[in-house]
């Protein structure tokens, strides 16, 4: 990663063979070329300017969280953190800040960023399927969020292992849209059915 970059962290192909990558401790987007080896970083947009010195200088962060008493603790989304990733059809690059309940949609035609805020904390790794719907985990609460780009509106699914289970990834099946997603709290897979809305819950014969 160039100088700058800290972290890369989770990566996806877009059709032109091209990957994007989030670069979670310093709040960027990478782009690497595999025909010229070239790497490009974007930055993601930032909340305010505590956030944004948080992605800046993560080093010189810390040393003034000791100096003036901050902490994440009192200010619990100094650090954005790009997490999960996903090329959309038309070419768009979405991305989920973990600690900043949002979901930035990168457009590498205009080099825009559009931002989007969650109704739920901790947005991780995300997909989407053929329709454009994003399904994204909501690590803290026990949930699946569907969102339409088109109508902006998110759908919750309640999680069949209860409010303490936390999704950390999911994916979608190609082949007929199903979301799978792991129950980090419960030693399970399931699979959610986007038609009706129902899950199969899959015990994993192992704990941890």
């Amino acid at each position: 990663v160039p100088s700058g970059g800290h972290y890369p962290h989770t990566m996806r192909f877009d059709q032109k063979g091209v990957m994007w990558f989030t670069v979670a401790f310093t709040n960027h987007l990478g782009r690497l070329d595999p025909k010229t080896g070239k790497v490009h970083l974007i930055e993601m947009p930032t909340r305010n300017f505590l956030q944004w010195l948080g992605s800046k200088i993560p080093q010189a962060l810390i040393w003034l969280q000791q100096a003036t008493g901050m902490t994440t603790t009192t200010y619990p989304e100094m650090f954005p953190v790009p997490y999960g990733i996903d090329v959309a059809a038309d070419g768009a690059v979405w991305v989920s800040q973990f600690n900043n309940r949002r979901m930035v949609r990168y457009d590498p035609a205009s080099g825009q960023s559009t931002v989007v805020e969650t109704p739920f904390f901790g947005p991780r790794r995300f997909r989407i399927d053929s329709k454009g719907h994003l399904w994204i985990p909501a690590y803290a609460e026990g949930r699946i969020y569907r969102f339409d780009p088109d109508s902006k509106e998110f759908t919750p699914y309640d999680l069949p292992t209860g409010k303490g289970d936390a999704s950390y990834a999911l994916t979608v099946n190609p082949r007929d849209d199903t979301v799978w997603a792991c129950g980090s709290n419960s030693d399970t897979m399931m699979r959610l059915d986007p038609e009706d809305g129902t899950f199969i819950t899959y015990r994993l014969p192992t704990k941890g």
